[in-house]
């Protein structure tokens, strides 16, 4: 009668054998459990096979940089903008014959517009200077810098200054009520303007021969 236990050499052989089969078990289980990575790649394979698409990678996307700079890396215009000087018109002109003065270069009779005593409302707060472009009665304009204004009541005042890009100039004008008085010196052009009142709001604008008035002949028989 034959032995139902197994021979010994027989189990040697069949545990190799269940050891291939529990390694490959746990390797499929695990296999299983662990993330699909490439499951959104695959769909957008099968998409682009489906469509016919052809599959293009999204380029990255760049990141702005903002960089501060100083304010030296600025262009900064030191120049004074035309626009601050307020327009000065002389109005009424009339010119008046030549007199016997040699240094006489001209007379004209006309009048401020506006009148001085609203030209500090020109100022600011920031600028407390008043500015003012000006063209004399022989046509050439001028832009006057008062840097100070002395205020004596409600209708007295004098405005002292100077012109622009006009070196050792002076510009000097006082009113009283109507009056109107004034200097315009400009020695680089080796001229002056002399402002006298003629009449309640009428002026006389005299241009001057500044190298001939100490020698005027007629002044040194006034």
């Amino acid at each position: 009668m034959a032995s139902l236990n197994p021979k010994p050499k027989t189990l040697l052989l069949l545990i190799p054998v269940l050891a291939v089969l529990v390694s490959f078990v746990f390797w499929r289980k695990a296999d299983s459990d662990a993330p699909n990575n490439k499951t959104g790649e695959n769909e957008v394979v099968e998409h682009a096979a489906a469509t016919g698409a052809e599959e293009r990678p999204e380029p990255p996307q760049e990141v702005e940089h903002q960089t501060a700079f100083s304010r030296e890396s600025l262009e900064v215009d030191s120049e004074e903008p035309e626009s601050g000087f307020q327009a000065l018109e002389i109005l009424a002109l009339e010119k008046l014959p030549p007199d016997q003065h040699d240094h006489n270069l001209g007379t004209w009779l006309g009048s401020f517009e506006p009148h001085p005593r609203s030209w500090q409302n020109f100022a600011s707060a920031e600028a407390p200077t008043v500015k003012l472009k000006l063209s004399t009665p022989d046509g050439v304009s001028h832009q006057i810098t008062f840097e100070r204004y002395n205020k004596f009541g409600e209708s007295k005042g004098i405005y002292s200054g100077s012109l622009k890009d006009q070196p050792f100039s002076d510009a000097l004008i006082s009113f009283v009520g109507e009056a109107v008085v004034g200097t315009l010196r400009i020695p680089s052009e080796g001229i002056a303007w002399e402002i006298r009142n003629r009449a309640p709001g009428v002026q006389a604008f005299e241009k001057v021969d500044l190298s001939k008035l100490p020698g005027c002949a007629a002044c040194r028989h006034e």
